[in-house]
């Protein structure tokens, strides 16, 4: 019985009206919330169709969640990637500022953008979108 909604929306109503009765508001507002929640899952349950699979849903739920968590870490990798190739970047142009101020040797070129010239934020949504 404790695991019928319906029987848990009826015994919170009773609740709520006995709290309300005894003058105790807010004990009576938390009961009739917690009869509208239990109301609100009747209705669920009352919606969904025989044939559902809830192990199907919670599968898929797990799927979903490890496709979003492997985007987000794909993405963590890239703007790492990212930030090291412009902080490379960023070492290069002074190395080739040293070498005009000083006349000394040009310092081997920087390392090419490891997305083939895509910016940042295109790589980011690239990744954000699936691919």
């Amino acid at each position: 019985m404790a695991d019928d909604p319906r029987a848990q929306a009826h015994n919170a109503l009773k609740q709520a009206e006995r709290a309300a009765k005894r003058g105790a508001l807010a004990e009576a507002e938390r009961w009739s919330k917690t009869a509208e929640r239990c109301a609100a899952a009747v209705v669920k349950l009352a919606t969904t169709p025989p044939d559902y699979d809830m192990d199907a849903e919670v599968e898929n739920e797990d799927r979903l969640r490890e496709e979003i968590m492997g985007r987000i870490r794909r993405l963590a990798d890239a703007q790492r990637q990212h930030q090291e190739w412009e902080a490379t970047c960023a070492d290069y142009t002074r190395a080739v500022a040293e070498a005009v101020r000083t006349g000394g040797p040009m310092p081997p070129p920087a390392p090419p953008s490891p997305f083939g010239g895509e910016t940042e934020l295109a790589t980011l949504e690239r990744i954000a979108g699936g691919d």
